[in-house]
């Protein structure tokens, strides 16, 4: 018989973690499942690991690809998915013993399109939950314009907080196998955040959601992991997400999300800026003077006042406005 769930888990060079991913799914009270582990090229001791625990466990399978990157082993673990749903988890973080049972309960009692829990960021030993913008208990969301509106566009601003925001970890959530097509995906190593790009993509499919605000999910940050390490190719990665994101923005009326767009445009000089800083110098001030030539960019930094932008992005701003690069490679050497 198919099983009820599919969770695909991409595998590369985590050996140190891989043995605890797969144990907390094999610990789960909710147990119709099937794991298959994507092996997307790995050169450490990885897929010996997964491999002892695919010959104990039936329910565990191995998908060897050569390497392509996070999105396309997930896409490649889609596609041998048999599940009614599926989850999408990393093989670096885990899960709480009852993320499968009750996802997989809320979706089929509110028969949804797609069921998410909150989650733990794990940092060495300390350990904290994060609560997502609802009351606790669970929440019906069943109006597609409303979920677009009121919880996607906040995560396109992404320098002001306080706002309702859905996170867009494909990790937290239980999907519709239906739902999920092959043209969602975009690889990460030509977009920065990859997730929010598949969610923009998603959303519009999505009629019914429900949330569930307990966390569910262990997110481990790692210090190999990519979030902390220089992106060689951040400017191109951000540019290709600004012209994503924007396709989202144009079919909605400007009026809405003109300050979307100008909030969006702040972040992508404050991200690449932020990535430049862990080189040397003469790079960051490349960079720097690559952003004074984007008119775009340029008029979303006239546009900013330095009475309203959050304090994150005041020197930033301020530094752009008098084009001066030195003082804010300072200032940002210190905080990556």
């Amino acid at each position: 018989m198919k099983p009820a769930i599919s969770i695909v888990m991409p595998m590369y060079g985590v050996e140190a973690y891989i043995a605890r991913a797969i144990e907390s799914v094999q610990k789960q009270t909710f147990t119709d499942w099937e794991l298959l582990i994507v092996n997307d090229g790995t050169k450490d001791r990885s897929r010996d690991i997964a491999a002892d625990y695919e010959r104990k466990d039936e329910r565990i399978r191995i998908i060897d690809k050569t390497n392509g990157g996070l999105s396309s082993a997930r896409l490649k673990g889609l596609e041998s998915a048999q599940g009614t749903y599926i989850s999408f988890i990393d093989s670096d973080d885990s899960l709480q013993p009852e993320y499968l049972e009750v996802l997989y309960s809320i979706i089929k009692r509110y028969d949804a399109d797609v069921s998410m829990c909150s989650y733990n960021t794990v940092f060495g030993n300390s350990q904290t939950p994060v609560s997502l913008c609802f009351p606790q208990g669970t929440t019906i969301l069943n109006d597609s314009e409303e979920i677009l509106k009121d919880y996607f566009l906040p995560q396109i601003d992404s320098i002001r907080k306080g706002s309702n925001v859905l996170p867009a970890f494909m990790w937290l959530r239980l999907f519709r196998r239906d739902i999920i097509s092959t043209d969602l995906f975009i690889s990460e190593r030509k977009v920065y955040k990859e997730d929010l790009v598949l969610t923009a993509r998603l959303l519009f499919s999505i009629k019914k959601l429900v949330v569930i605000n307990t966390p569910l999910y262990n997110y481990f940050i790692n210090p190999g992991s990519l979030t902390m390490k220089y992106r060689e190719n951040a400017w191109s990665m951000m540019k290709s997400l600004t012209l994503e994101l924007f396709k989202v923005l144009d079919k909605f009326p400007e009026k809405l999300v003109h300050e979307r767009r100008l909030g969006h445009l702040l972040f992508a000089v404050h991200f690449v800026l932020k990535n430049a800083s862990r080189q040397n110098y003469s790079l960051y001030k490349k960079q720097f003077q690559d952003i004074l030539k984007s008119e775009l960019l340029m008029q979303a930094i006239h546009k900013a006042s330095l009475f309203t932008v959050p304090r994150g992005f005041f020197v930033m701003v301020w530094s752009m406005k008098i084009r001066c690069p030195f003082l804010l490679y300072k200032y940002n050497k210190k905080r990556v």
